[in-house]
């Protein structure tokens, strides 16, 4: 869902988090997926991002995690989310390229910048 964003615009996202309903965990998942990748490009953000994961991971609700602790771990994804739109703010309009060519997979997914895609060896060549 996030794939043609831009780190700002991911970095504006992870800052509306704050007003998200925390049962709905879809979009905290999609954007988990879409910083991930931002790592590969960036490794300085792996930390925030790692940080914004395992919150993300521990605020799930389940019946044994209510009350003050749903609220700690609700307020830690929140500080998380906001703490990694900071990390990527400095990308700006930066955008992550994708290969977008057949592979014996499907579509390849992988990333491309300043050469080849990283994925090149499971292109399939027509």
């Amino acid at each position: 869902m996030f794939e043609d964003h831009s780190a700002n615009q991911i970095a504006a996202e992870l800052n509306q988090v704050q007003h998200y309903d925390p049962q709905y965990t879809g979009a905290l998942s999609m954007l988990d997926e879409a910083t991930l990748r931002w790592t590969l490009r960036h490794p300085v953000l792996s930390a925030p991002q790692n940080a914004f994961s395992q919150a993300r991971y521990r605020q799930k609700p389940t019946l044994a995690n209510q009350g003050r602790d749903q609220q700690q771990a609700w307020a830690d994804v929140v500080t998380a989310a906001e703490a990694l739109a900071l990390a990527l703010r400095p990308y700006g309009d930066e955008q992550l390229q994708f290969c977008g060519v057949r592979s014996v997979y499907g579509t390849c997914h992988g990333l491309v910048h300043d050469g080849p895609c990283t994925r090149s060896d499971n292109h399939v060549n027509d």
